[in-house]
């Protein structure tokens, strides 16, 4: 549990049923064994892992797509270097297509997340325009081709190309295995977000940031469309940094939108300014103000301190109840 959880003195750890508080003898006719004192409580479960104001996830789009593989030479490097995870989102047809089943294992291994970027990038309520089934059917095409390549692997969250969506979309998402989206307005996510389905998120450039044009900032005099390379350091610093900022302020949880890291990729990061985005994130991060973490580990977490009912103890027995379906989807530790 967040804050607390099953504790002893001058005994074992409990984790459940009914524990003997009084002494005894040994056998034999040895000495008498001096009684133990147990002392139990179950703490409460905090708002985000580790106590944490607030939670952040980078995402990096269209992962196995040629024109993002410095994800794979500079991104990942940097986020492992400092101990952070990320949600990689995987373009299935272009992994199975460019064989780099072993660089997503390789992310997977240092504790990144790959999730779901559909089949082939459409645009997908343009498909579903004419044919809901073929534009559901890259979802769940996407899903199946990453499991089959990936080793004991399940694909738990979902970005959509373009951030284009629909709820006839988003409702079969809830019934496709999937554990939530990121397919809300721009924006952080609240303390107690109730849809983990329609996640809200920031976007990298600064001319598709919520930031752009915001008065009295850095991106005062920038205009939506703007080129990354069009707008200042200070700008594109402010994009990333001060929505870390007000995620934290809020106690919210925010997700970072990005591409790649250099290159010719959409709106790319340069490398120093994302090292020193990540630096900014680890010092939240040690500070205990962020939880940094993947979608899926963030999305758990959240549904789990509310459908997870935690145990109680009483009379000598530390009791857990039958956990619900929503908890056991969510499974997670609190």
């Amino acid at each position: 549990m967040g804050t607390g959880g099953v504790t002893s003195t001058g005994g074992a750890s409990g984790t459940g049923g009914a524990m003997n508080t009084s002494g005894g003898t040994s056998s034999g006719g040895g000495p008498t064994t001096p009684p133990f004192e147990y002392v139990l409580s179950v703490g409460e479960v905090t708002t985000w892992r580790g106590d944490a104001r607030a939670a952040y996830t980078i995402v990096h789009d269209d992962t196995c797509n040629a024109s993002v593989d410095n994800q794979f030479n500079l991104a990942a490097p940097a986020l492992n270097e400092r101990g952070l995870r990320a949600t990689f989102g995987a373009i299935a047809e272009d992994c199975s297509r460019d064989g780099v089943w072993a660089k997503l294992e390789a992310l997977r291994d240092a504790g990144h997340e790959i999730c779901s970027h559909t089949w082939d990038h459409q645009n997908l309520p343009d498909v579903a325009e004419s044919n809901l089934a073929a534009a559901t059917s890259l979802i769940d095409q996407a899903k199946t081709e990453l499991e089959a390549n990936l080793d004991d692997y399940e694909v738990a969250t979902f970005i959509f190309p373009y951030d284009a969506f629909n709820d006839a979309l988003v409702s079969h998402l809830q019934t496709s295995g999937h554990l939530g989206a990121r397919a809300g307005d721009r924006g952080y996510n609240d303390t107690n977000f109730a849809d983990p389905f329609r996640l809200r998120f920031d976007v990298y450039g600064p001319g598709y940031s919520v930031y752009i044009g915001a008065d009295g900032s850095p991106c005062a005099g920038y205009s939506e469309g703007n080129d990354w390379d069009a707008t200042s350091s200070e700008c594109r610093f402010y994009v990333l940094n001060h929505y870390v900022d007000e995620v934290i302020a809020a106690n919210g949880y925010g997700i970072r939108e990005l591409h790649s890291v250099e290159g010719e990729a959409w709106e790319p990061v340069p490398i120093t300014e994302y090292e020193s985005h990540l630096d900014y994130v680890k010092s939240k991060a040690d500070s205990g103000d962020l939880w940094v973490d993947t979608m899926e580990a963030v999305v758990r977490y959240r549904v789990a301190r509310d459908a997870c009912v935690a145990p109680t103890f009483a009379n000598g027995t530390l009791t857990f109840a039958a956990p619900s379906t929503e908890c056991q989807k969510y499974a997670t530790p609190l």
